[in-house]
């Protein structure tokens, strides 16, 4: 299981550097040559060939001064993108074999809070230093896509299965009524303390009740990373872990609807819209479930071709998790669920 879990880490931190290529790469005039010839587009300038008002030769890497051989020269824009996703990787890893190694840390606080404080110090770095903040700013696709997949993975992968069975009841109960229940009580609160005037807001109850369910639930990821490290009670953890997991359907559905209500406006909600928003709760949930099982039965029977070549092994777990996981984002079903 050790090795299945540090290969599933390795394919996620080379997964997140081929991102970080793909989004930072400079367009490359010699790659462009290889595919053929390929005119320049009207009013365009070639920046590979330009000669200045003082008929300075000008290359792809700047000017280096009337076209002459230039034995050394710098240029970081060109490996910005990787060059910063390597250092930030080694940055912790280097910081999780520094944990690990004084004993005495692991005793005072979990590894995750480390990795908070050692991002709240580089975030630190980059404000004060005048960064460009535009490149080091993590936004929702990145998280969402990228970050959030590996580690719903291994939390599902590494789950105690028959616990989380034989508490299923009660993790239905937290997910569905527990979510239900704060939305509500969030959005009646909210239009509480507007109406009072406690608030300076001009909001109707609908758009309460749209910001209590975006706010109701809360993935604890950072709650399970200390669950593990400190080893609590098994029942604990996989009712936070699965109630973390269903309550995606359900804060999902209520979101959508009460969004679809406040454009409607209250006064053109009809019984039958009610209805349809509460069929789209099992729509989500139950269709995010069926799509990963339905990869989740393509794997097994691909896997079964494996046996000389194990190795792949952890690759397509990795891979068929990860399509689940877009796949139901694609038709707006749960991605976590599947």
């Amino acid at each position: 299981m050790d090795q299945v879990k540090h290969r599933t880490f390795l394919i996620w931190l080379i997964l997140l550097t081929l991102q970080g290529f793909v989004k930072t790469a400079p367009t490359n005039k010699a790659a462009i040559e290889v595919l053929g010839d390929v005119p320049p587009m009207s009013g365009s300038v070639d920046v590979y060939n330009t000669t200045d008002d003082n008929g300075t030769h000008q290359g792809s890497h700047g000017n280096h001064g009337h076209g002459r051989f230039q034995v050394f020269h710098f240029e970081f824009d060109h490996v910005a993108g990787p060059y910063v996703i390597a250092l930030w990787v080694l940055l912790g890893s280097i910081a999780k074999i520094g944990f690990h190694l004084h004993n005495k840390l692991s005793k005072i606080f979990p590894e995750s809070c480390l990795l908070i404080v050692l991002g709240i110090i580089i975030g630190c770095v980059l404000f004060f230093s005048n960064a460009n903040q535009n490149k080091y700013t993590l936004d929702a696709d990145t998280f969402f896509l990228f970050l959030l997949p590996p580690i719903v993975l291994e939390a599902g992968y590494f789950m105690p299965s028959r616990a989380f069975f034989s508490n299923l009841g009660t993790i239905l109960l937290f997910a569905i009524v527990g979510t239900m229940f704060n939305t509500v009580l969030i959005g009646f609160s909210l239009f509480g303390l507007a109406e009072a005037g406690v608030i300076a807001l001009n909001v109707n109850f609908l758009q309460c009740l749209l910001f209590g369910s975006l706010i109701s639930a809360v993935d604890p990821v950072a709650v399970l990373a200390v669950f593990e490290e400190i080893h609590v009670n098994e029942i604990l953890y996989i009712v936070v872990f699965g109630e973390s997991l269903l309550n995606d359907g359900i804060s999902v559905v209520l979101y959508r609807m009460f969004e679809t209500y406040s454009k409607m406006g209250a006064a053109s909600i009809e019984l039958v819209d009610i209805f349809a928003g509460m069929a789209s709760f099992f729509v989500i949930a139950v269709g995010g479930t069926l799509i990963g099982i339905l990869f989740g039965l393509l794997t097994a029977f691909i896997t079964k071709f494996t046996d000389h070549v194990r190795v792949i092994e952890p690759l397509f777990i990795f891979i068929m998790a990860y399509l689940s996981y877009l796949t139901a984002e694609m038709f707006h079903m749960s991605g976590i669920l599947a």
